[in-house]
């Protein structure tokens, strides 16, 4: 049937066992508790290349387990609680980058970043494209552009 052929185009080309892509789990807010999850970002600092040195690499642990302790308000990831017409339940969570946002503007009592090291992998993996939107969206931008001499180009 159809539904076979496109589950089985999926998994020859989706990236199902790409242990990178697994790994960003880490960044779910409801994973910051799980106990392997510092092992996790470790993996994932290791992987993206020249991103942090030896001793930062070292010091993922640390801030982890921080943030771990740390009290973080529920509003930072759940946008809405609500029940249907059928007194279900449903959660609305806040987009991902909103809630790093805030976990990252933590301070400490001088003032300086709570999680340095946590804040530059967290940064570098949010800024990952997932998709190439933002190309093609530049692509049409840019073909609506007339300048002076692109009037002159023409087939």
């Amino acid at each position: 049937s159809i539904y076979h052929a496109i589950a089985d185009n999926l998994k020859k080309y989706l990236p199902l066992k790409n242990t990178f892509l697994k790994d960003l789990h880490v960044l779910d807010p409801a994973s910051r508790t799980k106990q392997d999850s510092a092992d996790t970002l470790i993996r994932v600092g290791r992987a993206i290349p020249k991103l942090l040195s030896n001793a930062e690499i070292d010091r993922i642990r640390y801030e982890f387990m921080m943030y771990a302790a740390e009290t973080i308000d529920q509003s930072w990831y759940i946008k809405n609680k609500y029940h249907d017409s059928d007194d279900n339940n449903h959660t609305e969570y806040q987009q991902i980058d909103y809630y790093w946002n805030k976990t990252l503007s933590l301070t400490t009592s001088f003032g300086s970043p709570k999680f340095p090291t946590l804040s530059k992998i967290v940064k570098n993996i949010l800024i990952i494209s997932h998709g190439n939107l933002d190309a093609e969206r530049g692509f049409s931008i840019n073909e609506h552009i007339v300048t002076e001499n692109r009037t002159l180009l023409s087939l």
